[in-house]
């Protein structure tokens, strides 16, 4: 009987929940998975894909500023939560991609001899979160979901594609363009929410919201806080008017749909920046820098030609299974990590050197 790899699986928050429950699916339940989620964060327990236990930690810093004793305090509080999940579930290897919750767990099991493995968050085009170049240290095996990246800050990192706009349709399918439609992920975005509410009467096509957990509701416009599924909406949309979180931004353009794309400034670190920057000088979207300019965003993403972009591949879980299946049969994985240090990794599963 095939010994089967117990993998822990962090889930972070928002996009790293995504990116980790991707391939989680991927991989298939060829493998018994533990679930390591933030309390504060209800909506990722929800959404693991094959079951297993669940162990909770606290968030050692959120969008608050704390003072420094405070913070040492949750980051000793979260290490020593962390210790009592790595002892209760056993795993043999770690699967992450962030955010900070992932550290601590992860630097424990580098000590203990587990592998990590860490994928850098898909929104890190140009520029590194500061999880990731500590991950880069830690990390057995490193991945980064684009090219630019490997090339300016982890040279011995792997490219194998990217987790997010997998599964789009075909560009121009659906129902019909007959609305503007408004997601801002499953936060808040107050601002763009009410710029949107104030300009929808004077725009030619009726404006539907999804508001997440923001307070202002709209008063011009139809309205939801959250849906199982935003397809229906991407189906009716004529243009999507979006925040710059790498989820909503690769299913929005690998559907063909104009995308207006308005960086939220209480993300910390500005990181929607560096996606909305990149993607926007490369012509595939309208970077709306400021809430007042809504109206000739809209308009422009409308009138101008958009570049299509290229549909993303992923081979980030042909190298994990790789990887798991020599950990299954005992061998040393260290030359399975020299391999990849530094590659590309294509569709199927070719190891080569990056250009």
């Amino acid at each position: 009987m095939e010994k089967r790899v117990r993998v822990l699986v962090v889930l972070g928050e928002g996009g790293h929940t995504v990116e980790m429950v991707r391939l989680v699916r991927l991989l298939g339940p060829r493998y018994e998975y533990a679930y390591l989620v933030v309390r504060e964060d209800p909506l990722s327990e929800k959404k693991i894909p094959v079951p297993g236990p669940v162990y909770r930690v606290n968030r050692a810093l959120g969008k608050e500023t704390v003072p420094t004793w405070l913070a040492v305090l949750r980051y000793l509080r979260l290490t020593a939560q962390s210790a009592r999940v790595l002892w209760q579930a056993r795993p043999q290897a770690i699967l992450q991609s962030g955010p900070g919750v992932a550290v601590p767990i992860s630097a424990l099991a580098k000590i203990l001899g587990i592998p990590v493995i860490y994928v850098e968050n898909g929104a890190r085009v140009r520029h590194s979160s500061r999880t990731g170049r500590i991950m880069y240290r830690i990390a057995d095996l490193f991945f980064v979901q684009w090219p630019p990246l490997l090339k300016r800050e982890f040279p011995r990192a792997t490219y194998a594609g990217m987790l997010h706009g997998l599964d789009a349709p075909p560009p121009g399918s659906g129902r019909g363009r007959d609305i503007i439609f408004v997601t801002v992920g499953s936060g808040d975005f107050d601002p763009l929410v009410r710029a949107m509410d104030e300009i929808a009467p004077r725009l030619d096509l009726p404006v539907v919201m999804q508001i997440g957990v923001g307070t202002y509701e709209p008063r011009n416009a139809e309205w939801f806080r959250l849906a199982p599924s935003l397809e229906p909406y991407y189906q009716r949309a004529a243009v999507v008017v979006a925040h710059g979180g790498v989820g909503v931004t690769m299913e929005v353009l690998t559907r063909g749909i104009p995308l207006v794309g308005v960086d939220n400034p209480d993300r910390y670190d500005q990181h929607q920046q560096d996606l909305l920057g990149y993607l926007s000088e490369q012509g595939h979207l309208i970077w709306c820098h400021d809430v007042r300019q809504l109206a000739s965003c809209i308009h422009r993403a409308r009138t101008e030609p958009l570049k299509p972009i290229e549909p993303p591949y992923t081979a980030i879980h042909l190298v994990v299974d790789t990887v798991l299946q020599a950990l299954a049969r005992g061998e040393d994985l260290r030359p399975l990590f020299q391999r990849y240090q530094g590659a590309h990794v294509l569709p199927d599963g070719a190891v080569v050197s990056p250009e």
